[in-house]
């Protein structure tokens, strides 16, 4: 099996059509073997193999039309096939090869062509044909010879078989009374079989520049073509529509489109048929009952169906290509499709690419771009890849304002997710722009121009939150089908005129009112309005007739997100609101998510939780304060996520909230949120509930509902999928009542509840990996003595302001903890403020605590203010401890710390102090060096009195790859003592502290980030420092004396820095000198200069980001319209002053 790149289908190669032909058809392609609708017929190809050459009338078709000259549709008597006609051949002549179709254009029949010629054009390439379409330009010119009743170069002893007398009765063609089939020659109405094969024609397999009434057989609006036959490469017929087979052609384009995505990128449907769409993929179709959106997602319905296309394994909601696909989508694609990776590629044939996609990165610069400045017929700027949501990318100005300005046939452009601010006037120029992305972009208004594209048919700025307004002319969009303007909270309005848009689609945010009064009713002429819709401002429909004319209940929603004012109006009923969200009841084969907001009714209409809606996946009941009960949500079939917050009026959620039988059945995620009056949720087994209460429930949240005193739910298999549970600020929730286990628990948090439910949770979840518990009420070291009983299998434990507990186990119970503490690697201790120590025995014995845990690895110790003695376990690969203002001793058994590789101190003002330890602390102290701990890779020490006391500046620490001292004071020489030079894995070390001395210029080898300054010397006064060749990033902070960067020339700043950070010099005043030299430069920072007033010019081309703050004189000339402007607008990241 092999694929077939210009058929999308898998062939499988190697035999002929047919058992009797002569000719060796084995590696013939596939399109020399099917039939083609534009055959000559005096080369059709006979059963048996043979040619046959056919006399026709002297009829003039130099200038016949297209139609005319393609004989199954056109019946043009003239140029009709003869299926029985052949010539008399002489017996001693060599047999001949037969003339296959679509081997040879048309105009080898010319009279003036010799029989040797033809042969010669027989081995032409035979690709040559296809590479025009169905008829080539010379088709017309140099036709049929309308002469002579002969074709030259057939065979001269060609007999006529007289005028056409008969008509086929499935296309009307004029046949030739003895070129009926065998067996009806005689007859008044023969059967002819290559006319249009019964009612069948056989197409090849690339189909392009199609003429109008081959188009409307396609579509369907001529009834005469019902199917075609393909014959395959294993030559049995499958029957298929003309639609179907056409669709073939479309999807081999609608693929190779998908070579703009990189591998393993996730996309989603809709917006790839929008791509599709503003491509005009689809406008040949032109279908006349469903919308072009309709066509599109049947087609990618057809590419997933085959596998080219499969559900992403992180979200089902998209999509994604296999590796395998993806090569072969772009081998498919050509010259015209170009992928700009994070490395920039080659471009074989600019003058051929129409689409380009470039990868996310987090800085984008002009220079990337400036090949496809003379790419005229560029038809794609897509900007794609994998980033998270809140992340942001920088993509430079000159992008937008020169590069897109020149690309006037531009169709599509892409920039989601990239810092851009503004949107310059010249877009309006861009006349044949369909689909523009500006989606989680900052800009704060659309330019009026961009009502002048009146192609535009999608425009999307989903995300924007600094958006406040959209363009006056809006109206003029006049084919603007998809708006998508959900999550921009500053924008009040919807645009003036959009109701006069009746091609819209998609209108994903109606803002009822505002200042344009955009009405509800004026949603029914929106007739294909669907997908997302979000509805704001029902407070302002008067009744539910208004709300009725919204015809919400016909149109194909996938989203709906319905929401009133969260304030208040006493002149409205409650029975209104009821009856207004009953009339918004949405079609419900195609809805797949829910959201209600700030309803004010007392109850919920029935639609909400019918069953009928078996799509619905995801419900939102947000706000609802009025209501005193849920709506039976039970039984809904499809049901994933279900969140439920601040429903004040709820008192008890029983039955009627699960229905009968298995109730949420689907469920995954469930959430009850700010539910202040909710008592109790509980059921009874005599109820009519079965046994199976959600069966897939993984993830149950219940938060801040403080009067909750009763969770009873009852059944043999209760949360039998459970594997996160979270209960937060149920203060009065003592006690859980499941009648079975929760086996499947792996991750449970207690947060600010009693210490009852602590032991009941646990109790009932012995497989309970990862416990957090914080602000646990009653929980005493007795109490705490318990709870540990049943925490076998926990891997992970933080706990956080629980005050009442002394130690982590008494000295009796040392013994049991270690046995009950076998799995446990990792352990957060926070702000405990009468914690003293881990273990009883650790204020007597240093290092009694060190011989148990011994599976722990991480340790952090935080915020506890009486913890004086921490005693490590000896295994230990990661310790921190913050904010421990009274502990005074950190301490190893002997051989302990071995496996330590960071350690992180920070605010401990009295660990390790001689004056603070007691008996047998100093002999037990911790000690950093290269004996003890040979491992270390990471160490941070920040904001202690005296550094030399913690760490020992001798000895090779072979591993140590970052080093970090801030804010300490030194009783020892630190670049004296620590021997730099020999920690050839450091390649990060910052040191920011004034009571340090000065660096002696001798540096680690492949060191590579450096932050250094504020030391009791003045960076001025150094000595000579050579900076290693690897260093690429660079901060100096703090020099009062310095004005001129130049006098700064001790400082020997290799050329291979990539990013400078120049930090407090109150007086410097220009950098103009002394940096020529960075020519590798990409980012600068300039922070807390007050007096600096120029830039370093000549670094500024090759810059990805500039960052000034508190520099007022730079602030001003680096501004839009400033005197550095145009020197710095090609920068990706700008950022002056405080943003």
């Amino acid at each position: 099996m092999e694929y077939d790149k210009n058929d999308l289908r898998v062939r499988r190669i190697g035999k002929p059509p047919s058992k009797n032909s002569d000719t060796n058809m084995i590696n013939t392609p596939d399109e020399q073997r099917v039939l083609s609708l534009t055959q000559d017929p005096s080369i059709a190809r006979r059963p048996r193999g043979r040619p046959v050459s056919i006399q026709p009338k002297t009829t003039n078709t130099i200038n016949t039309p297209v139609e005319q000259r393609v004989l199954p549709l056109t019946q043009d008597p003239s140029i009709a096939r003869r299926p029985r006609g052949r010539p008399v051949k002489d017996v001693n002549e060599p047999r001949k090869q037969p003339i296959y179709a679509g081997d040879i254009q048309s105009d080898i029949h010319s009279s003036k062509r010799k029989s040797d010629r033809l042969k010669e054009k027989i081995r032409m390439k035979r690709q040559k044909i296809f590479d025009q379409g169905f008829l080539g330009d010379n088709d017309a010119t140099n036709g049929i010879n309308t002469r002579k009743r002969s074709f030259n170069g057939i065979s001269k002893d060609y007999k006529d078989h007289g005028d056409p007398i008969f008509k086929c009765a499935d296309c009307d063609a004029l046949l030739w009374h003895a070129e009926s089939v065998v067996g009806s020659t005689h007859s008044d109405s023969g059967s002819f079989s290559l006319c249009c094969g019964r009612g069948k024609v056989m197409l090849t397999n690339e189909v392009q520049n199609l003429p109008q009434f081959v188009l409307d057989l396609i579509t369907g609006k001529n009834p005469k073509s019902e199917g075609i036959t393909d014959y395959t490469a294993t030559n049995k017929k499958t029957r298929l529509t003309m639609k179907e087979y056409f669709a073939y052609h479309y999807l081999k384009q609608l693929f190779a489109y998908c070579s703009l995505f990189p591998k393993d990128y996730a996309f989603d449907k809709q917006d790839l048929v929008l791509l599709w769409m503003a491509e005009g993929f689809f406008h040949q179709l032109r279908p006349s009952k469903s919308t072009v959106e309709r066509l599109g997602n049947q087609c990618f319905d057809e590419l997933l169906s085959r596998s080219f296309f499969q559900h992403s394994p992180n979200d089902e909601s998209l999509f994604v290509m296999h590796d395998l696909m993806n090569d072969l989508a772009t081998s498919v694609a050509g010259d015209f499709y170009f992928r700009l990776e994070k490395e920039l590629g080659k471009i074989q044939a600019l003058d051929k690419c129409r689409h380009m996609s470039f990868v996310y990165e987090k800085y984008v610069a002009y220079k990337k771009f400036e090949v496809f400045e003379g790419a005229k017929g560029l038809r794609t700027f897509l900007s794609v890849g994998m980033k998270e949501s809140w992340q942001r990318d920088y993509l430079s100005n000159k992008v937008l304002v020169d590069l897109l300005s020149q690309l006037p046939l531009i169709r599509v452009i892409s920039l989601s997710g990239y810092a851009i601010s503004e949107v310059p006037e010249s877009i309006g120029s861009l006349r044949h722009l369909r689909y523009f992305n500006l989606s989680r972009t900052k800009i704060k208004h659309l330019p009026e121009s961009i009502c002048d594209l009146y192609n535009l048919e999608t425009l999307i700025v989903f995300g924007c939150s600094w958006l406040t307004s959209l363009p006056n002319s809006f109206f003029k969009l006049k084919n603007l089908r998809h708006l998508d303007i959900r999550h921009t909270p500053l924008l009040k309005d919807l645009p003036l005129g959009v109701a006069k848009l009746k091609s819209l689609q998609t209108l994903s945010r109606i803002i009822i009112g505002g200042k344009n009064g955009f009405s509800i009713t004026q949603l029914k002429d929106f007739e294909n309005l669907h997908g997302k819709v979000s509805i704001e401002g029902l407070e302002k429909v008067k009744n539910a007739t208004e709300a009725l004319e919204a015809d919400l209940s016909q149109k194909r929603l996938t989203e709906l997100e319905v929401e009133w004012s969260d304030v208040s109006d006493a002149s409205r009923k409650d029975t209104t609101e009821k009856d207004v969200l009953d009339a918004l009841k949405p079609y419900n084969d195609c809805l797949k998510r829910l959201s209600i907001a700030n309803y004010l009714g007392l109850e919920f209409p029935k639609w909400v939780g019918d069953p009928s809606f078996h799509h619905l996946a995801s419900v939102f009941i947000l706000r609802c304060r009025k209501c005193t009960s849920l709506p039976p949500l039970g039984q809904l079939p499809s049901l994933k996520g279900l969140f439920i917050h601040y429903m004040d009026a709820v008192k008890d959620v029983g039955l009627e909230f699960l229905g009968t039988g298995v109730a949420f059945p689907s469920l995954e995620r469930l959430t009850f949120q700010g539910m202040p009056g909710w008592e109790v949720w509980s059921t009874n087994s005599g109820s009519g509930v079965g046994d199976s209460v959600f069966p897939r429930l993984q993830e149950l949240r219940i938060e801040d509902c403080p009067n909750l005193v009763e969770f009873s739910l009852e059944g043999d298999s209760v949360f039998p999928s459970l594997q996160n549970l979270c209960v937060k600020n149920c203060s009065n929730l003592v006690k859980v009542s499941l009648k079975a286990p929760l086996l499947s628990l792996r991750d449970l948090r207690i947060d600010e509840c009693g210490a009852g439910l602590l032991r009941s949770l646990v109790h009932a979840a012995p497989s309970v990996t990862n416990l957090e518990i914080v602000s646990i009420s009653g929980l005493t070291n007795e109490v705490w003595g318990g709870v540990i009983l049943d925490l076998k299998a926990v891997e992970e434990l933080k706990i956080k302001r629980c005050d009442e507990i002394r130690y982590l186990w008494e000295s009796k119970e040392a013994e049991v903890s270690s046995k009950f503490f076998v799995n446990l690697r990792k352990l957060d201790v926070w702000n405990c403020k009468n914690l003293v120590s881990l273990g009883e025995k650790d204020e007597e014995e240093y290092n009694y605590g060190s011989n148990l845990l011994t599976s722990l690895r991480s340790l952090e110790v935080r915020g506890c203010e009486n913890f004086k003695h921490l005693s490590c376990p000896n295994n230990i690969e990661t310790l921190r401890i913050r904010y421990c203002y009274s502990m005074a001793c950190v301490s190893f058994s002997t051989g302990g710390g071995q496996k330590l590789k960071s350690v992180e101190i920070y605010k401990c003002k009295k660990l390790l102090l001689e004056g603070e330890l007691g008996e047998g602390g100093e002999k037990n102290r911790l000690l950093i060096n290269s004996k003890s701990m040979p491992m270390l890779e990471f160490v941070s020490i920040q904001d202690h009195p005296d550094v030399a006391s913690i760490i020992e500046f001798g000895g090779n620490f072979i591993h140590l790859t970052s080093l970090t001292i801030r804010d300490c004071k030194s009783t020892a020489e630190l670049f004296t003592d620590f021997q730099l030079t020999s920690l050839a894995s450091l390649t990060t070390l910052i040191v920011d502290c004034p009571g340090m001395d000065a660096p002696t210029g001798l540096w680690p080898p492949n060191l590579r980030v450096l932050s250094i300054g504020r030391l009791k010397s003045p960076i001025s006064e150094w000595g000579p420092q050579k900076f290693p060749t690897t260093l690429v990033e660079l901060t100096l902070i703090g020099e009062a004396a310095v004005t001129n960067w130049s006098e700064l020339s001790n400082l020997h700043i290799p050329s291979s820095l990539t990013s400078l950070e120049i930090r407090s010099f109150d007086n410097l005043e220009t950098v103009s000198e002394g940096l020529q030299h960075l020519t590798s430069l990409q980012h600068l920072e300039i922070k807390w200069c007050p007096n600096l007033k120029e830039l370093p010019v000549a670094l500024l081309p090759s810059l990805l980001s500039l960052v000034i703050q508190s520099c007022p004189d730079l602030k001003e000339r680096c501004s839009r319209g400033g005197s550095y402007w145009p020197q710095i607008y090609h920068i990706p990241c700008i950022i002056i002053g405080e943003e």
